[in-house]
C-alpha cells in the first residue's frame, strides 16, 4: 500500500513513499519514474520534469496508469466532445445549457487493494492513480460530459498541484475563470478503495479556506448572467452563501447537495429551490428514524424547496415535489413512508427493469412514530439504482457526484423528473465500472438517446 505525504518548501513538495518493509523519502523533482511508478504517476500529474536517482529503490506496483487524465482528454478531444460542449448547437439552433458551480476540487490518490488491511497491516496495491477529484469538480465533468457548459468556482493553493487541477477541469471544458488562489498547499485526497467488500475510504487534506471577502460581486453577477442553474456541493459555505443570494436576486435557481452536516450549510439550504441529499444526511439533520419521516421534516423547514432528491444507495433515489394544493380536508393525507414503500414495491415487480414509478400527487405527511409533525401537497418519484453485476463494479468513489451531475444537467435543460432519475442512475453505475470519479463517466454519445431527449 502506497501512503502520499506532501511536504511542500515553497513550490516544491516531497513524497514519502511506504512500500512493503521498505520506507524511502524521494523528493518529486529528484523522483525516478523507472524505478517508482507511483512516484511517477504523481509526479507527472503535477507537471514536475523528471529526474534520475538512483537511490529509489522501490518495487513497481501491478499496475499504474500514467497521466491518465491527459490520455482521456485527448480522446475526448478526438471524438469532438469539447466542440460539442463549447460552442452553440448550429443544427438545432439553441445553445447548450450553463451550468455554474460552487464547491470543492482537488486531487485524488486512489489505491485500489484486494482487502480493506487490518491495523498494522502491510499490503501491495493491485492499481494506483492519481485523478482530480471534489464533489464539485466531478459533478461538473459530469455535466460537461453530458452536453452542457459548465463554469467552477473554487479554491486552490498556488503550488503545482493546483495548476494541475486547473488544468484538468479545463480539459474536461470546464470554464475555470472563476478559479481562485492564494498561498499555500492545494486539496488531496487519499483513497483506499476495497474491492473484495465494494467500499472506498477517503483521508481527505483541505486546502486554502475561502471566506466571504475572497467574492468579487461584479465577477459572480458576470459568471451568473446566462445561467440556468447553480449548483453547491455544501463546502466553502460562507462564502457560498454570498454567492446563493447573488443567483437568487439574479433569478437564477439554486440547488444545493447535502452530503452530511457542515458548518453554514443549513444556512446555504435556506436559498435552495431544489435539494439533493445523500441517504443519511436527512436523519442526520432532523435525528428521525425513517428517511421518508426526515426528507418530510426538512422540506417543512425549508418552504421555498420545489424538490427534494435522496439517494438510497443500491435501493436507487427518490424525489418528493411539492405542488400547488388548496387546503387539506380534515383526515386527509397517507404517509410519504407508506408511499415511498409501495413505489419500491412496484419497482420490485418490474423486475430489473430500472424505469422510475411516480405516484399521483397527494397530502403526505409523517407516520405515527415520527418525531415531527409535517404535511405538504407532492408527488413522489422512485427510481430503482440501474441494474449492474457484481462483478462489474470497479469502484463506487464518485458515484454521489455523478448522480447529481446528472440531476443539475436534468433540471437545467428541463427533463422530466423521472428520466431525471432514470438518466442520474445510469450515469452513477456506468462511473463505477472504472476507478476513481470521472474515467467512467459517460459521454452524450455513451447514453441511452432516451435518456437525453428533451420533451417538444
Amino acid at each position: 500500500l502506497f501512503l502520499f505525504v506532501f511536504v511542500r518548501t515553497n513550490t516544491r513538495a516531497s513524497i514519502v513513499c511506504e512500500m512493503q518493509t521498505q520506507i524511502k523519502c524521494v523528493s518529486l523533482t529528484e523522483a525516478c519514474g523507472r524505478h517508482s511508478p507511483a512516484v511517477q504517476a504523481a509526479r507527472q500529474f503535477h507537471g514536475v520534469p523528471s529526474k534520475v536517482c538512483h537511490h529509489a529503490k522501490l518495487r513497481p506496483c501491478t499496475s499504474v496508469s500514467l497521466d491518465r487524465r491527459q490520455r482521456h482528454a485527448s480522446k475526448l478531444s478526438r471524438r469532438g466532445v469539447f466542440a460539442a460542449v463549447n460552442k452553440d448547437d448550429s443544427s438545432s439552433g439553441s445553445k447548450p445549457a450553463k451550468v455554474v458551480g460552487m464547491g470543492g476540487v482537488g486531487v485524488d490518490y486512489l489505491a485500489s487493494v484486494a482487502a480493506y488491511p487490518k491495523a498494522d497491516d502491510k499490503l501491495r496495491t493491485e492499481v494506483l492513480e492519481v485523478q482530480g477529484g471534489g464533489n464539485c469538480g466531478n459533478a461538473l465533468t459530469a455535466i460537461s460530459r453530458l452536453g452542457a457548459i459548465p463554469y467552477v468556482i473554487s479554491k486552490v493553493g498556488d503550488d503545482a498541484m493546483g495548476d494541475s487541477i486547473i488544468d484538468g477541469l479545463a480539459q474536461e471544458g470546464i470554464k475555470t475563470d472563476m478559479m481562485l488562489r492564494s498561498p499555500g498547499p492545494s486539496p488531496f485526497t487519499y483513497i483506499i478503495v476495497d474491492r473484495s467488500g465494494g467500499t472506498r475510504t477517503c483521508i481527505h487534506t483541505p486546502g486554502p479556506e475561502c471566506p466571504p471577502s475572497d467574492i468579487d460581486q461584479s465577477q459572480v453577477d458576470a459568471v451568473l448572467e446566462g445561467a440556468s442553474l447553480i449548483y453547491f456541493d455544501g463546502r466553502l459555505t460562507q462564502a457560498a452563501v454570498v454567492v446563493a443570494k447573488a443567483a437568487k436576486s439574479a433569478g437564477v435557481p439554486v440547488l444545493v447537495e447535502a452530503e452530511r452536516l457542515r458548518p453554514d450549510l443549513e444556512e446555504l439550504l435556506t436559498y435552495a429551490d431544489y435539494v439533493a441529499t445523500s441517504k443519511h444526511f436527512p436523519q442526520d439533520l432532523t435525528e428521525e428514524d425513517h428517511v421518508a419521516d426526515a426528507m418530510l421534516a426538512m422540506l417543512d423547514r425549508l418552504p421555498d424547496v420545489q424538490f427534494m432528491v435522496t439517494t438510497l444507495g443500491v435501493e436507487g433515489s427518490v424525489l418528493v415535489e411539492r405542488r400547488a394544493a388548496k387546503a387539506p380536508s380534515a383526515g386527509a393525507g397517507v404517509s410519504l413512508k407508506h408511499t415511498l414503500e409501495e413505489l419500491k414495491g412496484a419497482a420490485a415487480a418490474a423486475g430489473a427493469d430500472a424505469s422510475a414509478h411516480t405516484a399521483a400527487a397527494a397530502w403526505l405527511t409523517t407516520s405515527a412514530g415520527a418525531s415531527a409533525k409535517a404535511a405538504c401537497f407532492a408527488q413522489v418519484t422512485f427510481c430503482p439504482s440501474y441494474p449492474l453485476d457484481q462483478s462489474d463494479v470497479v469502484d463506487t468513489t464518485g458515484a454521489g457526484d455523478a448522480f447529481i451531475g446528472s440531476v443539475c444537467y436534468s433540471v437545467a435543460n428541463g427533463l422530466p423528473r423521472g428520466q431525471m432519475l432514470e438518466l442520474a442512475s445510469f450515469v452513477a453505475a456506468t462511473k463505477c465500472r472504472k476507478l476513481g470519479p470521472r474515467p467512467g463517466l459517460p459521454t452524450a454519445e455513451e447514453v441511452p438517446a432516451a435518456l437525453l431527449q428533451v420533451a417538444a
